[in-house]
């Protein structure tokens, strides 16, 4: 009994398909096209009608096919790929070499009036680089020039200027151009290359004054007085401006200097409190940088002293702690540098006064000795400044 259920059921499904292949073998191109959207009983009349002819293909675009006509009328469509255009391939190839175009690593190595540096990473996809500058509040850049180098030197930068540059990439494609983004703006602030200096300090720079005033350029005001200590330069009117008397940080301030060098801390060793003194330090600073925001400041170490000095041997030993004092306070403030040319050209082996350097008291120089001092200290700015 249901061996005979079975072919029943078996006779019943081959006449249902033996129906729907009547039903799609007449069928127009449009209603196949319907049909083919339908369910998984038009799929199966699609699989039939392909099997006679071998021309329709399931795993194609059918919307854009060529067209077969059959002897019976009906039509089916041949999938056919689709290929893009020479102009969208060179569109996809132009905006993957202009993302490789990115400018990378760009830095400012030298601000100078006319001497600015700058500097980015090399690029082998770059043909050449478009510089562009603006000051600092203005929004048009001005196109300066172009290098197939990783760098550029600004040679038209005027001093005291707050600049602003930026860069982009070139490249070449078939034939045609291809410029990468802009990078990012970089400041420089141009110092000039004959920066108005103020020396401020003790006896050792009147001594400087006396005798290297000719090594320092023509801008440079030398400001000296034998026992100036930090506070003294603050708050005593020892110097004169215009008939008046006025403190050596208020003549400095009327200079506008670029860079101050100060050279005090012999009279407050004696103290023992570097603490106090470097806190003067910083109330000049910041007096100074509200005349230029841009000043440097330079702090020379205490120099050596020798054993026939009128110093007790306990100011003696405090001099290294004040002299690393000196050097954390530069290290932690911007602009300000720690130059070690008195300790490191005057002192013998045993860390006192080379003797063609003692002036006769174990304290104060000789002519030589401050002409050294003052071409380690010239050396020292421009090394690390790039100007005396």
């Amino acid at each position: 009994m249901a061996d005979k259920n079975q072919l029943k059921k078996d006779k019943n499904e081959e006449n249902k398909l033996k129906a729907i292949k009547n039903t799609f073998r007449n069928v127009s191109l449009k209603r196949i096209g319907v049909c083919l959207g339908l369910s998984a009983i038009a799929s199966l009349a699609v699989i039939a009608f392909s099997n006679r002819d071998n021309t329709l293909s399931t795993n194609k675009d059918i919307s854009k096919a060529t067209p077969q006509i059959f002897e019976d009328n009906s039509i089916v469509k041949t999938a056919k790929a689709t290929t893009p255009s020479a102009a969208e391939i060179a569109a996809k190839e132009k905006a993957a070499l202009k993302k490789k175009l990115k400018i990378k690593g760009f830095k400012v190595k030298k601000q100078m009036e006319k001497k600015v540096k700058l500097k980015w990473k090399k690029n082998k996809k770059a043909k050449y680089f478009e510089v562009y500058r603006t000051v600092k509040g203005k929004n048009k850049y001005k196109y300066l020039g172009k290098t197939k180098k990783n760098s550029f030197k600004d040679k038209t930068a005027k001093a005291r200027k707050n600049y602003q540059y930026k860069i982009k990439a070139h490249a070449s494609y078939q034939g045609s151009d291809v410029a990468g983004n802009f990078s990012k703006k970089k400041k420089a602030y141009t110092y000039p290359q004959t920066p108005r200096t103020v020396v401020i300090g003790e006896c050792f720079v009147v001594g400087m004054k006396l005798y290297t005033e000719s090594m320092f350029n023509k801008k440079t005001l030398i400001l000296g007085k034998g026992g100036l200590n930090s506070l003294q330069i603050l708050q005593e009117n020892y110097f004169s401006y215009k008939g008046s008397s006025v403190s050596a940080a208020e003549r400095a301030a009327y200079h506008r200097p670029d860079r101050i060098v100060v050279l005090v801390g012999m009279n407050e060793v004696r103290a023992g409190n570097p603490n106090a003194t470097i806190s003067n330090f910083g109330r000049l600073f910041k007096l100074m940088k509200k005349i230029n925001p841009k000043m440097q400041m330079v702090v020379l170490s205490i120099p050596p002293i020798g054993t026939d000095t009128v110093l007790s041997p306990e100011s003696k030993a405090r001099i290294p702690s004040f002299n690393k004092h000196y050097k954390k306070f530069a290290d932690k403030k911007n602009n300000v540098f720690y130059c070690d040319a008195p300790q490191k050209l005057l002192s013998d082996s045993s860390g006192n006064i080379k003797s063609y350097a003692n002036g006769g008291d174990g304290i104060h120089w000789t002519g030589q000795a401050t002409a050294d001092v003052v071409s380690g200290l010239k050396k020292f700015c421009k090394k690390n400044m790039g100007t005396w």
